[in-house]
């Protein structure tokens, strides 16, 4: 934000055009670190970018009113940081797992995906992902797989979707989050928007509704179906998790 504040820099016409000014004005990023920086500040309005055809130049331009907002209070910019961060790694992740790995080829241990991540220049500690894995084994991404005896074999990560990573995951992944810090059910959607709001979650209805029927689709959100759910009723929801 303080790069485009700059006169003549409220409107790029490029990210590469963006990535030489952050480099112009000594901010340190990573190409990982951009893309979800830049959804960071679209979601929260503060920038507006068109849609594009894939592989075109995306441009992007200070929203109005934007230049004029007050940098944020310590709290939201602590969070806006910890979500751009676990946006960031999610996506590092499995860019990571589309080169394959030499000596087994789409199947990783945590280990050799941290060394990997490490020589790619991507910072992280374990707890980080940690988290990053069990956001992408809960939007549909990830899962886990070991030969039994569990004793002799190791636990490898296998990538489940050739997909993007994108806006609905983050939101599905968010949900789970949410359910899993509270009994794992709702007993309404608008208790888990009361829910979703409480922690701070970026969402919206429809984006919501989206994330929703993904989970439901992979088996992650069970509900009842539409034959067995009666309009004056309210529509609960329980969250499973990944199978091994």
């Amino acid at each position: 934000m303080s790069s485009l504040r700059t006169p003549g820099r409220g409107h790029y016409d490029s990210e590469w055009q963006l990535g030489e000014w952050l480099r112009e004005d000594g901010v340190s990023y990573t190409t990982a670190e951009l893309g979800p920086a830049l959804d960071l500040l679209e979601s929260t309005k503060r920038l507006e970018r068109p849609a594009v055809k894939p592989n075109a130049s995306r441009p992007g331009w200070l929203a109005t009113g934007a230049e004029i907002w007050s940098e944020m209070v310590p709290e939201e910019a602590e969070l806006a940081a910890g979500e751009q961060h676990r946006h960031a790694l999610a996506k590092a992740v499995l860019r990571v797992m589309e080169v394959g790995h030499s000596g087994s080829g789409n199947r990783w241990t945590v280990e050799e995906l941290s060394g990997r991540l490490t020589e790619s220049g991507v910072p992280h500690t374990a707890d980080d992902l940690a988290e990053a894995l069990s956001r992408l084994e809960d939007s549909g991404h990830l899962m886990r797989a070991q030969r039994q005896p569990y004793s002799v074999y190791p636990q490898h990560l296998v990538r489940k979707s050739i997909r993007p990573y994108d806006k609905y995951d983050v939101l599905a992944a968010d949900v789970c989050a949410v359910l899993k810090r509270r009994n794992e059910r709702f007993e309404s959607e608008d208790q888990l928007q009361s829910w979703l709001d409480e922690d701070k979650m970026d969402w919206n209805p429809d984006d919501l509704a989206i994330a929703l029927d993904h989970l439901d689709r992979i088996g992650r959100l069970r509900r009842p179906q539409a034959d067995q759910w009666r309009s004056d009723s309210t529509l609960t929801g329980i969250y499973f998790p990944p199978d091994l």
